[in-house]
C-alpha cells in the first residue's frame, strides 16, 4: 500500500555541506470498488441468480475514467465466488511491464424464496436428471446410530428443516471458521519449518 521513492542528492543543499535526499512516498488511498492486488485490480460484483445462469452484462466505470460494458458469454454458468478475468485492464506496468488484469469475484444474489411447484418448472432447463422431489437418503442407523445413543439398526430416518441462520450468528460462524483456517495455515507452517531444520 505504500511505495517509497528516493532522489539521492537532490535535496536542500548549503556550502560546505553534501546535499540531501528527497524521499517521495505514496500511499494508496482505499477506493470504494477495487482493490489493488499488485499490478492487478479486484472487483467485487454482486448479480443476480438469473444473470449468473444466463449471461452476465453490466456497466462499470474503470478507476481510469473510461465506461466499460462487462460481458460473460452467453450460456457461461457463473458459479458463486469464482474469479473471472479481463486480461490487460488491472494497473499500468512499471518498469517497461505490461498492464495487470481485472479480476471480477461474483457475490450471487440468490432469491429468499421460490413459489410452490418452481422445482417442477426449473428442473427441466435447470438440472433435467434430478429428481422431481428433493433426494432423501431414506434410512439412518449403523455405528453412528449407536455412538448417539441409538440402536444401530436400519430406521426410518427422522425429518427435520432447516432454516437460514440469523445474520450475526452467520457471521459469528463465518468468523470462526476464518479463524480456525488460519491456525491451521500457521500449524502447517511451523511443521514445514520443523522439516526444513533436519
Amino acid at each position: 500500500d505504500r511505495r517509497r521513492f528516493v532522489f539521492q542528492g537532490k535535496g536542500d543543499q548549503a556550502p560546505g555541506l553534501e546535499a540531501g535526499d528527497v524521499i517521495i512516498e505514496i500511499r494508496e488511498l482505499r477506493h470504494k470498488k477495487f482493490q489493488r492486488l499488485g499490478k492487478d485490480l479486484v472487483l467485487d460484483q454482486k448479480i443476480r441468480l438469473l444473470d449468473a445462469l444466463c449471461g452476465v452484462q453490466f456497466p462499470l466505470r474503470h478507476v481510469d475514467g473510461n465506461d466499460l460494458e462487462v460481458r460473460c458469454a452467453e450460456g457461461e454458468v457463473v458459479r458463486p465466488g469464482e474469479v473471472w478475468v479481463i486480461r490487460g485492464r488491472g494497473m499500468p506496468g512499471i518498469d517497461g511491464r505490461g498492464p495487470g488484469d481485472l479480476l471480477i469475484r461474483f457475490d450471487i444474489q440468490f432469491p429468499k424464496s421460490l413459489p410452490a411447484g418452481a422445482r417442477e418448472q426449473l428442473r427441466p432447463i435447470i438440472d433435467p436428471e434430478a429428481p422431481l422431489a428433493p433426494h432423501s437418503s431414506g434410512a439412518g442407523g449403523g455405528a453412528w446410530s449407536k455412538l448417539f445413543g441409538g440402536t444401530g439398526r436400519e430406521q426410518k430416518a427422522s425429518n427435520v428443516e432447516a432454516h437460514r441462520a440469523p445474520a450475526r450468528r452467520a457471521k459469528e460462524v463465518a468468523e470462526l471458521l476464518v479463524a480456525k483456517e488460519r491456525a491451521a495455515q500457521k500449524g502447517d507452517h511451523s511443521q514445514e519449518a520443523q522439516c526444513h531444520q533436519m
